[in-house]
């Protein structure tokens, strides 16, 4: 673990970066965005924090912009392409340097869920990737996992442990790394940097049975936890992450999963959940539906 903070220190440093120097320019992220869409991100910061200048990234594509605020005959801000001063483009590079080895950090607690599924059963069974539709979130791998998905979000101890297993060696660092890049450059939060893995979660006792549930999370390096961003569970319903997400249709055929899920979303409501199941049924699955307040 010292040799990591040891390497991201001198990536950081070799980028230029001083923990002495504070950046003057607002920096927010837009992934995989166009030039259009990068520029919109400006002018809404411009709008929000009432700068000069503010720089979007985009981590995914290591591109970057720098935009002069200004205001129109209608006093409306609007916003202008500039270019990057030499710091400014060492501190981003900084950035793009974090990523990278938070993406590294991520592989690795891939290869030592890989290995452990290994040990258990020998033939790799194909899945489907997860995460082909988050174009604007940068994905960095998969872990396997066992038990329901509605207990894994509904119990700390759960995800703490999974958390604890692939990634506390390397938190220390990462807090080390993250903290020295918050001195130099403004970035709302190391969680905005929009790199992600997927937890893919059996409901059945075996490890080795092909994943029928989904959560894509990141790294929360201040609380050493999860974020929980969404994903699908073993029914295909996306999975309800607001007590209003959670008023609407849901297709169970275990009842037991069902049970479950009544639990989670009544952690979400401010109130209770009612429930009222329907009398149609969908093959081998029945239809419920929910209103939250």
């Amino acid at each position: 673990m010292k040799w990591m903070l040891f390497k991201l220190c001198i990536a950081l440093l070799a980028c230029g970066l001083s923990t002495d120097v504070f950046a003057s320019v607002k920096t927010l992220v837009c992934n995989n965005c166009s030039e259009l869409s990068m520029g919109q991100t400006a002018l809404k910061g411009a709008v929000e924090f009432t700068l000069p200048y503010i720089i979007v990234v985009d981590i995914k594509n290591k591109a970057a912009q720098k935009y002069r605020v200004e205001q129109n005959r209608h006093a409306t801000p609007i916003v202008h392409p500039i270019d990057m001063s030499t710091i400014e483009q060492r501190e981003v590079n900084s950035l793009y340097s974090y990523t990278d080895e938070l993406v590294s950090i991520i592989k690795k607690a891939e290869r030592k869920n890989q290995l452990q599924l290994a040990r258990i059963q020998s033939t790799s069974i194909a899945k489907t990737t997860t995460a082909d539709a988050e174009k604007h979130l940068v994905y960095a791998g998969h872990i396997d996992g066992n038990g329901s998905i509605y207990d894994f979000l509904r119990t700390s101890y759960l995800r703490n442990d999974l958390y604890d297993v692939y990634f506390k060696e390397y938190i220390p660092a990462l807090k080390s790394a993250s903290s020295m890049i918050l001195k130099a450059i403004q970035i709302p939060s190391m969680n905005d940097l929009g790199v992600f893995l997927t937890i893919d979660l059996n409901s059945t006792e075996e490890l080795n049975q092909p994943q029928n549930s989904f959560l894509n999370v990141s790294l929360n390096i201040v609380t050493s936890s999860f974020v929980i961003h969404g994903g699908r569970d073993g029914f295909n319903n996306s999975i309800p992450m607001t007590s209003k997400s959670a008023t609407g249709v849901f297709h169970f055929a275990d009842m037991d999963e069902k049970d479950k899920f009544e639990a989670y979303i009544r952690t979400l409501a401010s109130s209770d959940c009612a429930f009222i199941m329907s009398e149609k049924q969908l093959d081998d699955k029945y239809i419920y539906q929910y209103i939250c307040h």
